[in-house]
């Protein structure tokens, strides 16, 4: 009676030998459960999948499968796990070379990790709420999905320096419509509830250009640092942010110093101010002659008559979470 260990796996050894030789996509069982076909075709290249193999290194992009001595590359996958070690699954379900380290991560943009889940680089710093910052006191405030220092937190539109921003949960952002957010969002951003913000969860099915890193399901630059986002950009508008090139949220001064104001106003949280000679009761006619937003008279923090506004003497929130359910902070007020 034939050993029909011996049967099947001769059977195993001449069908792979043979798909080597045709070119046809070569069947993995070697790590168990269903077999991994994988997504090569035509000209089969010395490395590539179904070329004689003894070691890993061998292999372009996948491994030796010890049962064949076949190269097998391109399987796929639907999590890090179906990936032998040291690879990952990307947007296309493939199994690729994965991260080992956060300095190899790095070295691809700064604030890169490798995130040991899913073997792939990704931006540092992530956060959901402010408690996920409390152990960077340099970055203990969440925006954006990241921890950031605290003077990136705008309160007031007239902190949104930007075109067509406004001040929505600490970030300056542009109001975007579905009929609009092609032209007035930034590549890789969606319009959501109104605003052009960049998707939280994804993949990116068709993969990323060279240079770029999958994020939640948009592709980004990888950077260094900000001017490596803004090369041929003049206007800027965008930060290096972990890693990854997104667009600025920051509040941007409209002045730094006195000297920036016009005669009669000086330099205050960013805005030119008006000063004014005595505090009043309701709206200062002087104020508003000069900026109508900065309609009252008060002291401010230096001592000085300053022209503010009703909004900065009373807000309502700094962020969406000082709102009720289903309502938002923008320009300091609960919407």
């Amino acid at each position: 009676m034939r050993n029909p260990v011996f049967t099947f796996r001769a059977v195993a050894i001449l069908g792979a030998l043979a798909a080597g030789l045709t070119g046809c996509p070569v069947w993995d069982d070697s790590h168990g459960g269903d077999p991994f076909p994988t997504a090569d075709a035509g000209t089969v290249d010395a490395g590539s999948s179904g070329t004689g193999c003894r070691t890993d290194s061998e292999c372009l992009g996948g491994y030796c499968n010890s049962a064949t001595r076949l190269c097998v590359t391109s399987v796929r996958c639907t999590t890090a796990n179906d990936c032998v070690a040291g690879y990952a699954c990307d947007g296309r379900g493939v199994c690729v070379p994965g991260c080992t380290s956060d300095t190899a991560c790095a070295a691809q943009g700064a604030g890169l990790v490798c995130n040991p889940n899913t073997r792939q680089c990704a931006p540092g710093g992530r956060c959901q709420s402010n408690t996920d910052c409390a152990a960077t006191p340099a970055t203990p405030v969440c925006l954006g999905g990241s921890c950031q220092p605290d003077a990136n937190r705008c309160q007031f539109d007239y902190q949104c320096t930007g075109s067509g921003q406004s001040c929505v949960d600490g970030q300056c952002v542009v109001g975007c419509t579905t009929g609009n957010a092609a032209t007035v969002c930034a590549a890789g951003q969606v319009c959501t509830s109104g605003r052009c913000t960049y998707p939280t969860t994804g993949s990116c099915a068709t993969g990323c250009p060279s240079g770029q890193l999958c994020v939640s399901g948009a592709c980004l630059a990888t950077c260094q640092n900000d001017a490596a986002c803004n090369v041929g950009r003049p206007e800027g508008g965008y930060r290096c942010d972990f890693g990854v090139c997104r667009v600025d949220t920051r509040p941007r001064p409209f002045c730094t110093m006195d000297s920036q104001c016009n005669q009669g106003s000086v330099c205050f949280n960013g805005a030119c101010r008006r000063t004014c000679p005595t505090p009043m009761t309701g709206d200062d006619g002087g104020c508003m002659s000069v900026d109508v937003q900065f309609n009252l008279c008060r002291a401010s923090t230096q001592g000085r008559f300053l022209c503010t506004s009703t909004l900065e003497q009373n807000p309502e929130c700094a962020r969406s979470s000082e709102c009720g359910a289903g309502r938002e902070c923008v320009n300091a007020r609960c919407q």
